[in-house]
């Protein structure tokens, strides 16, 4: 039972394996990609389908990248239900760079919502994280946001300190064309501040650069926000503004936006040519139509108009309309914020809840599976440490066993041995008491006995009697004879046999007699010169050789 649960749960892990790889590797690839080709990441991400992702991190790592993918195919998106999956996944993984990502994307969506506060606390948490990771291109994205929120609520000094930022983050990333943007930006947010030298200066900067580069979008950008420095600096020069303006619109081919069309109106003012500028005017007042924004806009345009003419009259009327308008408009986004904060808060204790309960239920089945997975393991511990006992006992058995035949086997040897060196020796013995004992007393007996050792010495060089003693010494030191023999492989037989008789421990006035050697310090010599040449060789065993015929 427990060897099916084992391999059941092996195997559901093995398929939820495959799965997640799987899916990784499809991740991977569309990341690869994302940021040069974002339609067809998204394209790629809607194949893919969420349903389709299995796993948290999967999961999390499926709605950062379309989130991604919707920011950068400049799809302006108001539901944040998608990048909040990131954002909740990776709050609490030590990630800095995918926790930067997910506030980052979510900060987007809730710009595109205008909703300014909650977006600027997710762009705080991003830009925190980007620092921690060291991600400067990241950092320039935050700080880029964070300067057009800060323009759209009318806060001209932090729209200028936060493009600043973006600026030096984009130059350490080196991406030059979101660099060059953001001047743009630092240009714009001069223009906002009245600060118009800094503005005109960071224009006549840009211009070269991107005309360099043949930029469309970013040459209008700065030839209207030049142009709109021109209109309302202490100094004005309306002609110059009604060329730049009519430049970008009729080379450049780019539509102008109601506030461009209001500064080429004042510009006409400026210039003298007053039905011009009011027919400009009343066309505006037609496209504005019933928006509070453009016509807030508008009537802000009529006021400067009206107080540059010098009918106060009209321009006060002009101002009250733009001022009721923009509180409206200042009410609103208040409201929305609030209504957005109040909402996030609400969502955020509902999680909060949720989460909860999600734990304490885990905790609980994480213990279930703990307390099984102990009784288990330890029914399995007890279980094979029995049979690894009776195992081991198996082998301890079966080797004395083995040990007991090899020491049996070896006892007979031995003693077999033991009465072939008795009956040998003893033999040699008995021969030369007896012819001694015969006639030993006289002269001619003295001289057979010293023939009888003659003949004995003899008989034990033979082959037979030689290999017997030879046998003998190599057993009882350690197989030097066999060693020898493999290993000095240009030695001669009367060597070992030599070598064999100096082991066996006979001295040198024996050996003498068994070689025939009439002079013993030949023994000597010749023993040296055994020496001599295995002291060359280079041999295993070689001082073995050398300490025994020491």
């Amino acid at each position: 039972m427990v060897r099916y649960i084992s391999i059941v749960s092996f195997l559901l892990l093995m398929t939820a394996s495959c799965a997640d790889r799987g899916a990784h590797r499809a991740l991977d690839s569309v990341e690869s990609y994302i940021t040069e080709e974002p339609d067809r990441a998204l394209s790629a991400l809607d194949s893919l389908s969420q349903a389709g992702i299995k796993g948290k991190e999967a999961n999390a790592r499926y709605a950062l990248l379309y989130s991604m993918a919707l920011d950068k195919s400049y799809t302006d998106v108001t539901d944040d239900s998608l990048a909040r999956i990131a954002v909740e996944y990776y709050r609490d993984r030590k990630d800095p760079g995918k926790k930067a990502q997910s506030w980052y994307y979510l900060g987007r969506v809730q710009q595109n919502a205008g909703d300014w506060i909650p977006a600027t606390v997710s762009f705080t948490n991003a830009g925190k994280y980007a620092d921690e990771s060291g991600d400067c291109f990241l950092e320039g994205l935050v700080y880029r946001s964070m300067a057009e929120i800060n323009s759209a609520t009318l806060n001209y000094p932090e729209e200028l300190h936060y493009s600043s930022l973006a600026y030096e983050k984009f130059s350490a990333a080196g991406a030059d064309k979101y660099r060059d943007y953001v001047l743009l930006y630092i240009a714009m947010a001069y223009n906002n501040s009245m600060d118009f030298a800094n503005c005109e200066s960071v224009c006549r900067t840009l211009r070269p650069i991107a005309e360099q580069y043949r930029d469309t979008a970013l040459l209008a950008g700065c030839l209207l926000t030049y142009a709109s420095a021109l209109v309302f600096k202490e100094s004005p020069e309306p002609e110059k503004a009604i060329e730049q303006i009519t430049f970008v619109q009729d080379s450049l081919l780019v539509p102008l936006s109601l506030p461009d069309y209001g500064n080429l109106a004042l510009a006409f003012q400026l210039s003298g040519q007053t039905e011009t500028a009011r027919s400009i005017v009343d066309q505006l007042k037609f496209v504005a139509g019933k928006d509070r924004v453009d016509r807030a806009k508008l009537s802000y345009i009529e006021y400067l108009m009206a107080e540059r003419s010098g009918n106060y009259p009209e321009a006060f009327a002009s101002l009250k309309t733009s001022a009721r308008l923009q509180d409206s408009l200042f009410l609103q986004t208040m409201s929305q914020s609030v209504m957005g904060a109040q909402r996030d808060l609400l969502l955020a204790q509902s999680a909060n809840d949720t989460e909860r309960l999600r734990v304490r239920e885990r905790t609980i089945m994480i213990m279930a599976l703990a307390s099984l997975m102990c009784i288990l393991l330890t029914v399995m511990s007890y279980r094979n440490k029995i049979q690894t006992q009776k195992r081991k006992l198996s082998q301890y058995m079966a080797q004395i066993s083995s040990m007991s035949e090899e020491l049996k086997s070896g006892n007979r040897d031995l003693m077999r041995q033991i009465t072939d060196l008795y009956d040998m020796e003893f033999g040699f013995i008995d021969k030369i008491c007896y012819e001694y004992y015969s006639s030993g007393h006289t002269p001619s007996g003295q001289k057979r006995v010293f023939n009888q050792v003659t003949e004995l010495v003899k008989d034990m060089s033979e082959d037979k009697k030689y290999s017997v003693l030879e046998h003998i010494v190599d057993r009882c030191r350690d197989g030097i004879m066999s060693k020898a023999r493999e290993e000095l492989v240009k030695f001669r037989e009367e060597d070992f046999r030599f070598m064999c008789y100096f082991y066996a421990g006979f001295s040198y006035s024996t050996i003498a007699l068994i070689f025939n050697i009439e002079n013993i310090n030949n023994v000597y010599v010749r023993k040296s010169r055994l020496k001599s040449r295995i002291e060359k060789l280079d041999v295993k065993d070689k001082t073995m050789f050398l300490d025994a015929l020491a």
